[in-house]
């Protein structure tokens, strides 16, 4: 069996949750909770592209789509509870963002859609679990999806620069940099590349960065 780069991750990611939660107590849960279950949000993502390589399985377009949005947002309120010292909490906005995001695919699933990138024949592509064909019809809901994360990403980036100007310590500063250069910026990079691809696939210009 070919042993790919995401069985890897599945093993790596789970051990990390398993430390996470082993350091959990009550000075530090307010935050590292919602660290935790990012964790949780990523290894969703990372099986999903496992079962995908090795079975042909996959997790339903919206549900995936949903525990990328989640996995960002913990992660943004993880930093917010690390400047506010205490545990941050979900607003409406991000319940009104749920709703818009199942209003576009039901419009997008019945026909109704504002894009239309292409009408030709998509080539069907893995890109990071998700499948290009599964967007044909769904533009808006990709355009909507990007966004967001554009926008959960450009959030967290801004905590970044407030915890540096708060009341946070230098050694806590060190450790959320750390996570920044060797993790976050990572992950983001990926998914915004993962998206744009996404993108140039379904306009069927796959070889323009060739």
């Amino acid at each position: 069996m070919i042993i790919y780069p995401a069985y890897l991750l599945v093993f790596l990611i789970s051990l990390i949750i398993i430390k996470l939660y082993s350091f959990l107590n009550k000075e530090n849960e307010y935050h590292l909770w919602y660290l935790n279950i990012h964790f949780v949000f990523q290894l969703i993502t990372i099986l999903n592209l496992t079962f995908l390589l090795m079975f042909g399985l996959k997790i339903p377009l919206m549900i995936l789509l949903f525990v990328r949005y989640l996995s960002f947002l913990f992660f943004f309120l993880h930093l917010k509870s690390i400047l506010e010292n205490k545990r941050a909490r979900m607003t409406e906005v991000y319940i009104i963002t749920c709703l818009v995001w199942t209003l576009l695919y039901s419009l997008n699933t019945s026909g109704i859609r504002i894009f239309t990138f292409t009408e030709q024949q998509v080539v069907s592509e893995n890109i990071i679990g998700f499948v290009t064909t599964d967007f044909i019809g769904k533009e808006d809901l990709l355009i909507f999806c990007y966004l967001i994360v554009i926008f959960l990403i450009g959030l967290s980036f801004s905590l970044l620069f407030k915890i540096e100007k708060g009341g946070v310590s230098d050694k806590k500063k060190k450790v959320i940099y750390n996570w920044f250069k060797s993790y976050f910026l990572l992950i983001s990079l990926s998914s915004l590349f993962s998206f744009i691809a996404l993108v140039f696939i379904l306009i069927n210009k796959k070889n323009l960065f060739l």
